[in-house]
């Protein structure tokens, strides 16, 4: 119960405050939200995502925080995306209160536009979790940053109310920190990496997004992780939210892995039906 203290000092009454307008070029949006959950998963206990590893089939609360900024100008664009979920169940009196969700990712990605729709882009992500698995539960462990660059295609308003779709593909260097990890899971990888996705508004009370994110390594192209994500949320009366949401996990064995390694080969899934309050406010 330490974490989601801040979190829900944030998501308070006087969070719900209306902001002043951004300046020109800047664009933003922000949502708080505190949720009772429905999780169900595939493959947890060997999944190699940490915000898919150790999930169980449960009711929970679910407390999130996300935020993106935006800045446009001429032909550069700057993204900026935080998010932050922590969870918990409650198993019996013995174990307490037991985590059942626990995400952090960063996002920045830098984008050159050439002729529209293409541009080039530079991006660098941080991913983590506020404890990390047993028996030892240490602190944003484990730990992942990947720094990349390439190409892509963004369009806007395709179909009203308003959406986007951007693909784009480049280089990445990936670099993953774990305390008893062995040194050939925490050394430097560089590969190519294929991101897309494709978010709508379709009404203001509607809105949903798929994404693929995958990438591969240069000294083992066999070796690809694929993630997929989807997510819909649908706004019933002016703070009450219901969303869906599905998270999808692949990873091929690497060519140096053990055969006796799990995770591998297989899709680990976790899906999550929610109901809350969702605060929202922003001009994306």
């Amino acid at each position: 119960m330490r974490y989601p203290l801040a979190i829900l000092l944030l998501a308070s009454p006087l969070a719900g405050e209306d902001l002043p307008p951004p300046a020109d070029g800047w664009a933003h949006t922000t949502k708080l939200g505190v949720f009772f959950q429905n999780t169900a998963s595939s493959k947890a206990d060997t999944s190699r995502d940490p915000s898919i590893a150790g999930t169980s089939d449960s009711l929970s609360y679910k407390l999130s925080g996300e935020a993106t900024v935006v800045w446009k100008q001429d032909k550069d664009r700057v993204e900026q995306r935080i998010e932050a979920y922590f969870g918990e169940i409650q198993n019996d009196e013995q174990d307490g209160w037991r985590e059942n969700s626990d995400r952090l990712f960063y996002s920045a990605t830098y984008e050159r536009s050439l002729a529209k729709p293409q541009f080039l882009y530079g991006n660098g992500t941080v991913e983590s979790s506020f404890t990390g698995p047993d028996p030892d539960h240490a602190a944003f462990d484990p730990t992942t940053a990947k720094l990349s660059s390439g190409y892509g295609h963004r369009y806007e308003n395709l179909l009203p109310e308003r959406d986007a779709l951007v693909w784009r593909a480049g280089v990445y260097a990936r670099k993953r920190w774990r305390h008893d990890a062995p040194d050939d899971e925490v050394e430097v990888l560089f590969g190519p990496e294929w991101y897309a996705r494709y978010e709508r508004e379709q009404t203001a009370d509607i809105r949903y997004f798929v994404q693929y994110d995958g990438y591969s390594e240069f000294n083992d192209l066999g070796h690809l992780t694929n993630t997929v994500e989807a997510g819909l949320s649908v706004k019933v009366v002016r703070l009450l939210t219901i969303e869906f949401k599905v998270r999808g996990y692949y990873e091929a064995r690497p060519k140096d892995a053990a055969g006796s390694d799990e995770g591998f080969d297989e899709w680990s899934l976790r899906e999550e039906a929610l109901i809350g309050l969702l605060w929202r406010t922003g001009t994306l």
